[in-house]
């Protein structure tokens, strides 16, 4: 489904610069996950000096800021969420606000979502339109182990009434301007795998005195790719299996074939990798499966390690009708049935499973910005779908908290 957002933003938006100012700072500074110790000051001090004096901690955490607006109107707690870390990657982007730090980049967008994030709370401070309490999280660690789950474990956003969580993502190549959501599944789950294969090495002129390790991972790795094309149905259950890494003879023994080779990478789903595939087992079993198999016909051994990352984002349907058919609907805001599911992984899927909850993309392109995807070096969002962000954020929260 597709919000199309056009040229009909309102005009009290007074927080714009702040929000490009605040975006440019933190896009020049980044800092790795559960490290954004300067990034996470900056938005707690932007946040005081507007007037907010809760703030809550998440005890797992360190660089968490976590406001609430308590309106004291009747209505529901919400949650509005952005990210705070940034990626080791060097940028390569000609931008006169290029990252400072030497290999690390904001090349996913969470300094945009941060800043729109800061300058929807400072707007909401006093908006008469807005009901109920809403809780502003700026959550670190979403690139890195944390984050989302320990928020969720620890049950921060419970203890606070939370009763449903929206955020935004940027979405490269989609044109400024353009909101997209839909319902059900729309990010993957995330799972990691290993594999080690084991055999009986040699000469490399004498293969046959040994079980050629190389040349079976190699036809594991070749049919491993293809496994889900063949034994599921992709139409209905996709899936994708990659992989992302090869070691054998790291000292690269030309004449010498090992007896040791491993291979890892990701399997990408919408299922739980333990569910019911309709073929029969599981994807562990499948995989499992045709890796022992595999190795065997070769006389190798090999030995799969499988564990599950972030599960599936999934939107609340009844959430997600909802906002489409609000009676005061974001500006230009219709559908017209376009999906936005992809292979990507997020942890904004631990909300998903402990609340309704809603996640939308947002576009960034425009005049050749945009346009590079995400955890790329020439990664840029055009600024422009800043001011478009965070008047999202704005109606959300005066959508969701209305009083019924």
């Amino acid at each position: 489904m597709l919000l199309c957002v056009a040229h009909h933003l309102r005009q009290r938006l007074t927080t714009l610069p702040k929000v490009r100012a605040t975006y440019e700072h933190i896009h020049a500074h980044p800092e790795i996950g559960n490290k954004e110790f300067e990034t996470s000051k900056l938005i707690r001090t932007e946040l005081e000096q507007a007037g907010y004096t809760e703030f809550v901690d998440s005890p797992s955490l360190k660089t968490e800021v976590i406001a609430v607006l308590r309106t004291g109107r009747p209505g529901p707690t919400i949650c509005l969420r952005a990210e705070l870390d940034a990626l080791a990657i060097a940028e390569e982007t000609e931008c006169n606000f290029i990252s400072t730090v030497p290999g690390m980049m904001h090349a996913c967008g969470h300094d945009a979502h941060a800043a729109m994030l800061l300058g929807a709370a400072i707007e909401l401070k006093s908006d008469p339109n807005v009901n109920g309490n809403i809780v502003f999280l700026f959550q670190p660690a979403e690139e890195v182990k944390g984050g989302a789950d320990d928020i969720v474990n620890d049950s921060t956003l419970q203890k606070l009434g939370v009763e449903k969580v929206f955020a935004q993502h940027v979405f490269p190549g989609l044109p400024v301007g353009v909101i997209r959501i839909a319902p059900g599944p729309v990010l993957a789950g995330s799972n990691y795998y290993s594999v080690k294969v084991a055999g009986r090495g040699s000469h490399a002129a004498y293969p046959h005195q040994g079980d050629d390790v190389p040349t079976c991972l190699a036809n594991i790795i070749s049919g491993l790719t293809s496994l889900p094309a063949r034994k599921m149905n992709v139409l209905e259950e996709p899936c994708i299996m990659s992989v992302a890494w090869i070691e054998c003879d790291t000292a690269k023994t030309y004449n010498v074939l090992p007896e040791e080779c491993s291979f890892g990478g990701t399997v990408r789903a919408y299922i739980d990798i333990a569910d019911s595939i309709q073929n029969g087992g599981t994807i562990e079993s499948l995989m499992n499966d045709y890796i022992t198999n595999t190795a065997e016909a070769y006389g190798c051994t090999a030995e799969l390690k499988l564990r599950r990352g972030a599960p599936p984002t999934t939107n609340d349907p009844a959430l997600c009708e909802a906002v489409l058919k609000a009676p005061d609907k974001f500006p230009a805001l219709r559908a017209d049935g376009e999906s936005i599911k992809r292979m990507t992984a997020e942890d904004f899927s631990y909300y998903t499973q402990a609340f309704p909850c809603l996640y939308f993309s947002l576009g960034v392109a425009k005049d050749g910005l945009g346009e590079v995807g995400l955890h790329q070096s020439k990664f840029s969002i055009h600024p422009d779908a800043l001011e478009v962000g965070t008047e999202f954020l704005i109606w959300l929260a005066e959508w969701s908290t209305r009083a019924k």
